[in-house]
């Protein structure tokens, strides 16, 4: 009897692990505003150089649930716009509130900004790339670091998506999809080995060890720089651009050595590779306008479609 009784509580246990080891996927959650208020609070992710050779503090507003009991929740890290000069987390903050009421945990991230006059000189846009891209990765992996020290904002660190509005979507991007078998220009390589190569010089050496790998990414209104990046295994790529855009086209634009695939070509490579992704196009939509209320039916059909998806990709 005694052994029947052990045997029970070892397979209750197991039981119990295996259920919190799965993000919640209680009925309407991703889907619906099942939320209808949420926490945030601000603190430190990472610190870093700066332009001037500053040791910086990088933040990052965390929001999450209010009153919610789930114990593992899908995280949603964001970057914000601002052509890699100006900006700041705040700006995502309708994005991160309309997500987090549909049960997800989102972090708004401060990067590091290049001083205007910097981004015109030589190849230093794409430094700057490299930068905010390092400062994202940094992010993903200060989130995974505390999953395993407590898991205070009770992340599932299987479930990281990652995005952000044109500047923030092509750092999100480049985090996303560039990985060690993409072929890259000399210029970029230089620069990438100089910035502490892939893996990015952002963070203490113990938040460098955690995994930057992310199931899918949100791309409003940005571009890569070489449509040759994106593979099968790479993660799926949800899209929202207008097809007017003059700052970020849908298609293409080059400025100096800054190339931009926009989200067309992304998503016709994408389809090309077989990559599971979503685009949702804004008929006679700019750069900015395609995120006010004129425009709110498409945000919420491309918002929908993702949150359908995710739901497919966590729940299966």
């Amino acid at each position: 009897m005694k052994k029947i009784c052990s045997w029970l509580i070892l397979i209750s246990f197991v039981i119990s692990i295996s259920a919190q080891e799965k993000a919640s996927c209680a009925p309407d959650r991703y889907e619906k505003a099942i939320f209808s208020d949420f926490t945030k609070k601000t603190i430190e992710y990472a610190a870093a150089k700066n332009w001037s050779d500053e040791n910086v503090s990088l933040l990052t507003d965390i929001y999450e649930p209010k009153n919610d009991d789930a114990q593992l929740r899908p995280l949603i890290i964001v970057v914000h716009g601002g052509s890699f000069t100006s900006g700041n987390k705040e700006q995502m903050t309708p994005f991160c509130t309309f997500f987090v009421k549909n049960g997800y945990v989102v972090a708004s991230i401060q990067y590091r900004l290049a001083p205007a006059n910097k981004v015109v000189e030589s190849n230093n846009i794409l430094r700057e790339v490299v930068r905010a891209t390092n400062d994202l990765k940094s992010a993903i992996r200060f989130f995974r670091q505390s999953a395993e020290n407590g898991n205070p904002y009770k992340i599932d660190p299987n479930n990281i998506f990652i995005g952000g509005v044109s500047a923030g979507a092509i750092t999100a991007l480049q985090t996303g999809l560039l990985d060690e078998k993409d072929l890259v220009t000399d210029e970029l390589s230089s620069i990438i080995a100089e910035e502490g190569g892939l893996n990015g010089n952002t963070g203490s050496a113990e938040n460098r060890k955690f995994s930057t790998k992310v199931r899918g990414i949100f791309n409003l209104s940005g571009s890569i720089m070489d449509e040759n990046w994106i593979d099968k295994d790479d993660p799926p790529i949800f899209s929202y651009h207008g097809e007017d855009d003059m700052v970020v086209p849908i298609r293409f634009k080059s400025i100096g050595t800054l190339d931009m695939y926009g989200s067309e070509l992304i998503k016709e490579k994408a389809d090309k590779v077989g990559l599971d992704n979503v685009l949702v196009k804004v008929p006679k939509g700019g750069h900015t306008d395609i995120y006010t209320f004129r425009f709110l039916s498409f945000f919420i059909d491309y918002a929908n479609q993702v949150n359908q998806k995710i739901r497919s990709m966590i729940c299966k």
